[in-house]
């Protein structure tokens, strides 16, 4: 969506996106963050969502007409209450560069688990590139539909691509494959954790010798 704006007799031109095909993992990440704010008001929210996906200036939305806002908002309500697609795009591509989805997400490994978790711990929406950094990877082997991803390993380059030229429809696939997988995962990690717990009492107890007499003695 095309958006005009007159200031000082000048007229300058934005573009909102009306489709999540046309909505940036950056636009989605900002405007979703102050979404879920509990901190601001409902006025400061309404404008940053709008600045977010339109990048008008802030000061312009704070002036600008109350029924024009309306408008606005019209369209950035009808986007955030459609529905994007849920199909998986295994393989993405970037600038000639292919990164697939992790074929083995079942069997990751604990360095990926860890990341994962730190991301949704210290904030979905603002580490959402980084992410999808972990759970897409570049491929090293193809074969008709069935390929190889490189192992994990932390890339912030990686990140930064996504963040700067994957769209909704790209990733939203992907998320809903990994929430319904995430019960999964985390239950298995959950047993590795009591099994490694259970490790450190018998580790406990080799280092007392008769660990649990002598705490009685």
């Amino acid at each position: 969506m095309q958006i005009k704006l007159n200031k000082n007799g000048e007229s300058k031109w934005y573009s909102m996106p009306d489709s999540w095909d046309e909505m940036s993992i950056d636009k989605y990440m900002g405007t979703m963050q102050y979404l879920t704010d509990d901190k601001s008001d409902k006025h400061t929210k309404l404008v940053m969502m709008i600045h977010y996906l339109s990048d008008i200036p802030e000061q312009d939305l704070w002036n600008m007409s109350i029924s024009d806002l309306t408008k606005l908002s019209g369209v950035m309500s009808d986007l955030l209450n459609s529905k994007p697609t849920e199909d998986l795009k295994h393989i993405i591509k970037i600038d000639g560069v292919k990164y697939g989805f992790d074929p083995k997400l079942r069997d990751i490994s604990l360095g990926a688990f860890v990341d994962i978790e730190h991301c949704i711990k210290d904030g979905m929406y603002k580490n959402l590139h980084t992410l999808l950094s972990v759970l897409y990877r570049p491929v090293i082997k193809q074969k008709g539909k069935k390929y190889i991803v490189e192992d994990y390993e932390p890339s912030e380059e990686r990140a930064e691509i996504f963040k700067n030229n994957l769209k909704v429809s790209d990733f939203n696939g992907a998320s809903v494959f990994f929430y319904a997988l995430g019960t999964q995962l985390l239950d298995s990690m959950s047993k590795y954790l009591e099994m490694e717990t259970l490790r450190e009492r018998i580790k406990l107890l080799k280092i007392n010798g008769d660990g649990m007499r002598s705490s009685t003695d």
